[in-house]
């Protein structure tokens, strides 16, 4: 059974949402990024609270325009607040950077997070939960 992942992205950062898409994709999971799927006439809050709820895992893109969008925080609560998964790419920014933030709710500081160059680490432990083991 597919890994449904949200991924929560700033607009600016939304080459590199795509990107992560298509690697996630590639190992089987199924993926909701907000501009593949909401088309002109939709509800967007209504197909986001939905995607939120039907998702196993959210991938968030945490980069510094991100951290500046109300809809990234308000899409990691939701996910956290349902128990859900969350999984923290770093794009133009480190750890450091994103515990320094003011606001910052404290479970990010305390989770593994990854720089987006290590995606394929992310996209192994993916695998795994998909039960597709390594795929070279």
């Amino acid at each position: 059974m597919p890994v449904d992942v949200f991924i929560s992205h700033a607009t600016s950062d939304k080459f590199v949402g795509k990107q992560v898409a298509k690697e996630l994709s590639a190992v089987g999971a199924e993926c909701f990024l907000d501009s593949n799927v909401i088309e002109t006439g939709d509800q967007f809050d209504e197909e986001i609270k939905a995607a939120l709820h039907d998702c196993s895992e959210l991938v968030v893109i945490l980069s510094p325009t991100a951290l500046d969008r109300p809809y990234v925080w308000i899409e990691i609560g939701i996910a956290w607040s349902q128990g859900k998964r969350i999984v923290g790419l770093l794009h133009g920014m480190i750890t450091a950077e994103l515990a320094a933030r003011d606001g910052a709710p404290a479970f990010l500081n305390s989770m593994h997070l990854r720089d987006i160059n290590e995606l394929e680490e992310y996209l192994e432990e993916l695998r795994t939960r998909l039960g597709k083991g390594h795929v070279p």
